[in-house]
């Protein structure tokens, strides 16, 4: 799943259009060891919204699978919007989603007067760059400035057991917190769910 800068990185782009040629659709197919390990992470996800959550922007989308699991799980949600800079990508998002919105652009494009009472991100950190806290740092900043009440993303964590680091980036905790507090006085993470990865939850300023 790719926006933004990652978006730009060839290898990142051969790496997911390597999957979906491979696996067509599901979790493989957008970088994901199993559906199981998907869902876990969808899971943190959608315990994280609540009745009041009425919108979504799903950043790095891929094959839009959040979309169809909030459809059963999350049904407050009503609007959704998923980008990804692979059109590949985007159309078997849409082909797989056809009541979602999802548009091949990365976050930094997305329009700054529209705003979605959550932003998520599920994996779009998860390939090395040339400087991933640098990446980070932007596009965390353009999801709090994008969400009227909660921003949700996560990465995989340096305390994995197992790591491919010619590939994918392991963030430690402190990292990611450091970044985060920068654009949110209130910040929870969550860990424990799988050993390779981590969730962390933003509030909005404005939210009590």
């Amino acid at each position: 799943m790719l926006s933004g800068k990652e978006g730009n990185s060839t290898d990142s782009r051969k790496y997911y259009l390597k999957r979906l040629r491979t696996y067509r659709s599901g979790a493989k197919a957008v970088g994901w060891r199993s559906r199981q390990s998907q869902e876990k992470r969808f899971e943190v996800i959608s315990s994280l919204l609540d009745d009041g959550d009425k919108s979504i922007l799903d950043a790095g989308c891929g094959a839009g699978d959040l979309h169809a699991y909030l459809k059963i799980h999350n049904p407050s949600i009503v609007e959704y919007v998923g980008v990804d800079a692979i059109p590949e990508m985007v159309e078997v998002a849409q082909k797989s989603n056809p009541s979602a919105v999802v548009r091949t652009t990365t976050i930094e494009l997305v329009d700054g007067g529209c705003a979605w009472d959550c932003v998520v991100a599920s994996g779009l950190f998860s390939m090395r760059l040339d400087d991933n806290v640098a990446y980070m740092d932007s596009v965390v900043r353009k999801m709090v400035s994008l969400a009227r009440k909660k921003v949700i993303f996560n990465v995989l964590s340096a305390d994995s057991a197992t790591k491919d680091p010619s590939t994918f980036y392991y963030y430690g905790k402190d990292e990611v917190l450091d970044i985060c507090k920068k654009y949110s006085s209130c910040v929870t993470a969550i860990d424990g769910y799988l050993g390779n990865d981590r969730t962390f939850f933003l509030k909005k300023n404005t939210e009590k």
